[in-house]
């Protein structure tokens, strides 16, 4: 056998002894994602001598490891063990379930000898499936998926607009994505929170009013999106 046009010939290592009578033999000990040359030489008798050249490509072993270590609501951390004989590595991105791939926004290039990459520009509060795809070498193509929820980004502009004696009004900046959107009450200081009484609140709201409150009360309030 021979790396491919390195014209280096080496005996084979072999399951096992090839007896004369043979016609099959099994080549062990290569490497993954390798492009070897093999051929057969025969000694003595009437077909003496070397056999046509016969090009293999072993099967490549694409990463199983891949994992996610970390998560913000815009960032996504992933590492792997370290890949072989690699021209380039790339992490895709799809949104779960729909298997639209594409390549990932990263902090940096990714080496190839690099085990780790932040994927970054991702939505807060979002599923999203990752895989590692890498070109060439012993670990060539695609590896498992991984799932990641990215943080949602809780609303921090919820205020108080206007007050009477039985009644308080909110506002806050549009929600994205939201199902369901409550406004909750505790007696202030006690945090023992129920839902207010409202009118229904849509998921394009940005204001709501609380009624049925007790005069001369203090109330904290929360939104929960």
């Amino acid at each position: 056998q021979s790396l491919k046009g390195a014209n280096a010939w080496a005996a084979s290592t072999t399951s096992g002894p090839i007896a004369t009578n043979a016609t099959t033999a099994t080549v062990t000990g290569l490497n993954p994602g390798t492009e070897y040359e093999f051929r057969l030489v025969v000694t003595g008798g009437s077909n003496a001598g070397n056999s046509n050249v016969v090009s293999v490509k072993t099967d490549a072993v694409p990463i199983s490891d891949f994992s996610s270590s970390a998560r913000t609501s815009a960032t996504a951390d992933f590492s792997w063990s370290a890949v072989t004989g690699a021209t380039g590595i790339i992490v895709e991105q799809s949104l779960k379930g729909a298997n639209t791939w594409a390549i990932a926004t990263t902090s940096d290039p990714i080496a190839t000898t690099a085990t780790t990459a932040t994927v970054t520009g991702l939505n807060p509060g979002t599923e999203y499936e990752f895989r590692l795809v890498v070109i060439g070498g012993s670990n060539e193509g695609t590896s498992n998926v991984v799932s990641v929820k990215t943080n949602a980004v809780p609303v921090s502009d919820f205020v108080s607009a206007a007050k009477t004696s039985t009644t308080a009004e909110f506002n806050w900046s549009a929600v994205a994505g939201a199902t369901g959107i409550v406004i909750e009450q505790s007696p202030k200081g006690q945090n023992t929170w129920t839902a207010s009484t409202t009118g229904p609140i849509a998921m394009t709201a940005t204001s709501a009013t609380v009624t049925g409150l007790s005069p001369s009360t203090e109330y904290d309030f929360r939104l929960v999106v």
